[in-house]
């Protein structure tokens, strides 16, 4: 029975006044991260930061929620973008399931997160791009190669597939790394705040 539970909660996450606010701040963090590598015209989306950041913290429904709230915003400013929050929530369940959660966190594990969140996140992109993007991707480094690729790969799936590898790998790699040092802060906050209490218990 507690095994079952363990299982359920890994899934759900207690709906508290606290939780909402922090997934209000991881969907402030994506929309603030796409802005930015949109105005810098970086090869990068980073909208997943808080995605990553929610499913590490409330498992992969609190990413799913993330991303697809995510999206909702990001269709107001252009529409079509409804449909890949379809993308942001494959990557929060993906992240909020693998993620390691010991205290201990090593870094072969986490990379390997973030790539399979990756590779995830372009078999289901690619699709949707080949259907509403006539398989460009979105991104200006992205689409560049997609027509770079034209004169060797005359089938536009597999240029799309590409571009989309070519964003997303190093984007979710960062976006997972950011995430770290954010677990990492906030770990060492939590420490800083207990030590007192332990110091004053042990006299």
């Amino acid at each position: 029975m507690k095994n079952n539970e363990a299982k359920k909660w890994k899934w759900l996450f207690p709906f508290t006044l606290g939780n909402i606010l922090l997934i209000c701040v991881c969907v402030l963090f994506n929309l603030l991260g796409r802005w930015f590598a949109g105005s810098l015209e970086l090869p990068l989306w980073l909208d997943c930061i808080g995605t990553f950041l929610s499913a590490v913290f409330l498992g992969p429904l609190g990413g799913a929620v993330t991303g697809a709230l995510t999206n909702v915003f990001l269709n107001f400013r252009a529409s079509g973008q409804i449909w890949f929050a379809i993308v942001n929530i494959a990557g929060g369940i993906a992240v909020g399931r693998l993620f390691p959660r010991d205290r201990k966190i090593a870094a072969f594990p986490v990379i390997a997160t973030s790539i399979y969140a990756a590779f995830i996140m372009v078999v289901i992109s690619t699709p949707l791009n080949m259907l509403f993007n006539h398989g460009y991707i979105g991104n200006l480094w992205g689409d560049a190669l997609v027509d770079m690729l034209a004169p060797y790969i005359s089938a536009v799936l597999p240029r799309c597939f590409l571009g989309e590898l070519f964003i997303n790998v190093p984007d979710k790699v960062l976006s997972i790394l950011i995430t770290m040092l954010i677990l990492y802060l906030v770990r060492k906050k939590k420490v800083k705040k207990t030590l007192p209490t332990e110091a004053s218990a042990n006299l």
